[in-house]
């Protein structure tokens, strides 16, 4: 078996309350480790899975996590994405989001890991079709066969950065980026 590189963001997530989080679907593979508290993943196919040690999410999986604090008065997870052999990048990968666009299926998945990867870049659909050398019309047509959409993808993937930038202070939700890095995985 050969190793392969991939790049990986740890987060821990921590906080003196429960937590409740609905509807987060990232776009790339996580795992969550409980560390501290009671914790609950739920996902489409069950009806919450409680996480002793850890779990791993598929791409795309829709979860809810339930976070109760233990007698300590605390609960804590971490979180980790593994965004696979690609490197975190300041704009997006016009030449690889075009070479899936024209020859594969699954742009919608490598749209939506390019918005996530790139947060604040001023994405655009006219811009975007036009980077790609298709009509604006065509692009969401590609997309809606996908079940995606333009909007929502950059709104899901803003707001998930967002909340592990910093955190859900209504929620009483602290998050800390613990390491961005390469790994080899054998």
């Amino acid at each position: 078996m050969q190793a392969r590189n991939s790049f990986e963001l740890e987060y821990q997530l921590s906080a003196t309350r429960s937590v409740q989080l609905n509807d987060l679907r990232f776009p790339f593979p996580s795992h969550w480790r409980a560390v501290r508290g009671t914790q609950r993943l739920s996902t489409a196919s069950n009806a919450g899975l409680s996480l002793h040690s850890e779990a791993r999410v598929r791409a795309e999986q829709l979860i809810d996590i339930f976070m109760t604090p233990d007698t300590s008065g605390g609960v804590t997870t971490h979180l980790t994405i593994d965004f696979g052999p690609m490197t975190p990048r300041p704009d997006p990968d016009w030449d690889e989001l075009g070479r899936v666009y024209h020859h594969a299926r699954g742009f919608g998945l490598a749209l939506a890991r390019s918005m996530f990867q790139t947060p604040y870049y001023p994405w655009k659909l006219h811009e975007t079709a036009s980077a790609l050398g298709t009509l604006p019309r065509s692009l969401q047509k590609t997309l809606f066969r996908e079940c995606y959409s333009f909007d929502a993808a950059l709104r899901r993937c803003r707001r998930l950065n967002g909340l592990l930038e910093e955190g859900n202070s209504s929620a009483g939700l602290r998050v800390v980026g613990l390491r961005r890095e390469f790994r080899k995985h054998a």
